[in-house]
């Protein structure tokens, strides 16, 4: 449970709601309301099977200067760690001011795929890299603690 005011409580309870923020940090870079195109988070939960529960985040940023296009000779594209942390927080506008919620935290499961000006990143909690990790022990493969998809956590 987030922790929130009541004013926040108050304002959320009423059907004229308040404007919201978004604030997405990856490698120390932050993004705001204005940078981002869209956020998709979901969660999947399946009781029946002994899979994991897979929560994901996928967030794409507006990105005319090319600074994560791969074919620009002046992206940060290959700055990016493929497992960088990302902290994402919604904000709301209660009584002249923003209140944040406490911020989520998920990893990058790639580098981000750029197509028209526009660059898309995905990410997942930390639980699915862990799950992964499960996958290539269960199907024999041979654990290289170097490799960048194995995380300490």
């Amino acid at each position: 449970m987030k922790n929130v005011s009541e004013e926040y409580i108050a304002s959320m309870a009423s059907p004229f709601r308040n404007r919201s923020e978004v604030k997405i940090i990856v490698d120390n870079v932050e993004f705001g309301t204005a940078d981002i195109a869209s956020v998709t988070q979901t969660d999947d939960v399946d009781p029946l099977s002994r899979k994991l529960p897979t929560e994901t985040l996928e967030f794409s940023i507006l990105d005319v200067e090319g600074r994560y296009n791969p074919a620009s000779p002046s992206s940060e594209w290959e700055n990016i760690d493929a497992n960088a942390e990302v902290s994402i927080s919604f904000g709301y506008h209660v009584g002249g001011g923003v209140e944040w919620l406490d911020e989520d935290i998920y990893r990058l499961t790639g580098r981000p795929s750029y197509d028209n000006g526009v660059a898309t990143f995905r990410a997942a909690r930390t639980l699915y890299h862990m799950q992964e990790m499960m996958n290539d022990y269960a199907l024999g493969s041979q654990w290289d603690p170097t490799a960048s998809h194995y995380l300490t956590y």
